[in-house]
Parts: C-alpha cells; structure tokens; sequence
C-alpha cells in the first residue's frame, strides 16, 4: 500500500486513511521517534498529526507520551478534536506529567472554559520547563470569546508562576478585557517573559487594556519583555499614546506590533514616537530618549528605529545627537565652578567625546552619520572659548631677573 503524502486533509481523508495515519503517529510516538518533534492532535498537517477517535486510543497517546523524549511541540486543536473532549483525560494527563521534553504549547480551538475543564487539566499537568505557551479560542469575530471567563485568568497567571523559564505568551481570540488582562501582567512583572501577544480580542481589547499594560508592564523596571504584539483589536489613538507613555523609561522592549487596530491615527501617534525615540529639545531630552525600540508598525520614525538597531547604545546617543543638533552647545558646562577652573579642565572631556564619534563609524546603522566630525568640533571648542574668554586670557608678562619671560599662548 502507497504510503500517506506529507499532508492529508481530513476532510478528504478516507476511513483507512484516517485509520493509519493515528496509527503511524501512536507508534512513532511510543518508539519515540527522533524525527518526529512535534505532535499535532485534532488535524493531519504535518508528520505526528493525529484525531483520536477512541477512549482507547486517546488514552494511549498520553501513555507514549510519558515516555517520549524527543517530542518538543504539543498542538492541541480542540475544534477538530471535539470529540476527544468527551473522553476521560485522567491518563493523557498522567503522561504529560511524566514528560520531560515538551517546551511549547499551543491549545485551543474551541470557547469553552479554561477553569476546569480539559485546558486546565492539560497547564496543570505539562512539564514546568514550558518555553512558549499559546491559548487560543474558536477565532469568531461575531461573538466575544468567553474562554478566559469562570477563572480562566486566573489559571494562566498561576501557569505564568510556575513555568519559570516560560519566554513567549499568546492569548488570540480568548475575549481578553482589562478584568482578565490584570491577574495575567501582575503575574507576567519581574517575570523571564520576553514576547506577549494579545491578538484577535474584537470588542474586548482597547484603550483601557492599553493602559494597564503600560503602567502594570512596560513602566516595570524589571520586566524582560522584549516583543509585544497587539494585532487585530480594538485600540485607539489613546491606547497607543498610553503605550508610547509607558515606554519613555523603558530599555527592554524592541518590537511592538499594533497592525490592524483602525482606531489609531497614525498622524497622530507617528510624532508621539518619533519624539519618543529622539527627543530633540535638548542634548539631554535626546540622550534620555528611548534607543531600544527597534520595529515598529506605525510609520514615520524608520531612520531612528535603524539607528536603534546599534548594541552599543552609548554610541546611538553620540548618532542622535549629531543628527539632530548641528551646533553642539557648550553652555550646559559653564555652570562649573569657573574660579577652580573646572569649566576649563572639561576641554578635554568635550574633544574626547567628539573623538569617540570615530568608534561609531563603522557601526551598523552608521551610514546616517557624518564621518567627519573635525569641523564641529573646532566649532564647539571656538564656542567654548569665545563665551568664556578670561580662561583663556595670557598671563601678564612678570618681570624676574631682569629679563622678559615669554608667553605660552594656547
């Protein structure tokens, strides 16, 4: 018998075919099959996909699986596995537990509740060394999911805690509001967590949700989150302001992602970032600025999020700064005690910053940047000295010996 193609569509899947393919992916599953690395439950798209049909053979799966040390990611659809939902999950569970291998999750498919229903019993069980968890409900733009409702919330926040070394969180078309959202970041604070996408919350996820994750989140001095992605919800110019605001102090994040929210006004929001990233009121405004944001899908503000891209973000600073102020001004240093001299002995601190533009040439990004420096600085140390002349004032002529004493001008 020919064997199965890559890709069997269960809708037009013989009784045979199904048959074999559960089969093929129980046994590669209990001979733990180092090529198979993934297990897809509920659909045939890839190797390993299989839709129990029997309390047996669900029951078997979770036997395997406890001894499986090669499979790395469980997909759980429960819309295409509905009948599964009525079988006893007691020894699927029992094989989570036991596994060791599994580090990414993706279940869903379906708006029934996570609280103690079969979504719990599968986040209660599975390994705590989870890298990358994804709940997702049945993806109706008609109705608000109700799958987080009942203590759902409450559950992942508890799986947040647990999973310690968790990096990546999706919640899609769970109804997310700012009831649900709160537990979730309060959970996710000082947390390893690097990406969170709340995606597809039509009529729930909106200014609001914005807000507290500005303020609970981006405002955290010790959160790691590096990626937040917001696609297809309800947020408005408000709401992107609130996450702007929220990111002015913050040196984590480097890609936020608000695509197909149609109540922001780019117009707007455009100048509310680019002002974020290069505050050009003053050298300080820009120094302090944000050098961490990297993409962005509001657009405007490209050049700076390429100058972001630096490591160094010293040297980003020293870009902006020549970019955005022309004639560097010395009068922040005059304010030096001038008897001690002190404004004098920073001179030098200003030629060697000038000379440090040299390290940045090369950089990424760089391309921005005059190379050639030589002309401005001159101009800054002539400012320096034109508005401070008596520092730079030849010592009189001191009568000794009976001969004139030359003078050392600088």
């Amino acid at each position: 018998m020919d064997p199965l193609p890559p890709v069997l569509d269960i809708y037009q899947a013989t009784a045979e075919d199904f048959f074999r393919r559960n089969q093929e992916t129980l046994q590669s599953i209990v001979e733990n099959d180092d090529t198979m690395t993934t297990l897809t439950i509920g659909n045939y798209a890839r190797k390993g996909g299989c839709i129990p049909y029997s309390q047996d053979y669900f029951s078997g799966i979770g036997t395997a699986l406890g001894d499986n040390t090669n499979i790395k990611s469980l997909d759980i659809d429960l819309g295409l596995a509905e009948r599964m939902q009525t079988f006893d999950s007691t020894s699927f569970a029992e094989g989570l537990k036991r596994n060791s291998s599994i580090r990414h999750l993706t279940i869903g498919g379906d708006d029934r509740n996570v609280a103690g229903g079969f979504i719990q019993k599968v986040l209660d069980n599975i390994n705590n060394d989870l890298i990358s968890l994804s709940i997702y409900g049945s993806r109706s733009i008609v109705e608000t999911s109700t799958i987080l409702q009942g203590g759902g919330d409450r559950i992942v926040a508890n799986s947040l805690r647990s999973y310690r070394n968790l990096k990546s969180l999706e919640l899609s078309s769970c109804g997310v509001n700012n009831e649900l959202l709160l537990p979730i970041i309060e959970a996710a604070r000082g947390h390893m967590l690097e990406k969170l996408e709340i995606c597809c919350n039509f009529g729930s996820f909106g200014n609001t949700e914005c807000k507290s994750l500005a303020t609970t989140l981006l405002e955290d001095p010790n959160s790691n989150l590096q990626t937040l992605v917001l696609n297809f919800n309800e947020i408005g110019t408000e709401g992107a302001i609130a996450i702007a605001n929220g990111l002015s102090n913050n040196n984590k994040l480097k890609k936020l992602d608000l695509k197909f929210n149609h109540g922001i006004d780019e117009s707007v929001c455009a100048p509310l970032f680019s002002n974020l990233l290069c505050n050009a009121s003053t050298i300080n405004d820009t120094y302090s600025s944000n050098h961490t944001l990297q993409k962005l899908s509001i657009s405007g503000s490209e050049q700076l999020l390429k100058l972001n891209e630096g490591t160094n973000k010293s040297h980003v600073a020293i870009k902006k700064i020549l970019l955005y102020h022309s004639d560097i001004d010395m009068t922040p240093l005059y304010g030096w005690d001038k008897e001690d001299e002190k404004s004098l002995k920073s001179l030098p601190y200003v030629i060697d910053w000038f000379g440090r533009v040299k390290e940045v040439g090369g950089e990424k990004g760089s391309g921005t940047v005059e190379e050639d420096t030589s002309p401005r600085k001159l101009s800054a140390i002539f400012q320096f000295a034109r508005d401070m002349p008596l520092m730079f004032v030849p010592t009189p002529q001191i009568a000794g010996g009976g001969k004139k004493r030359k003078i050392n001008h600088l």
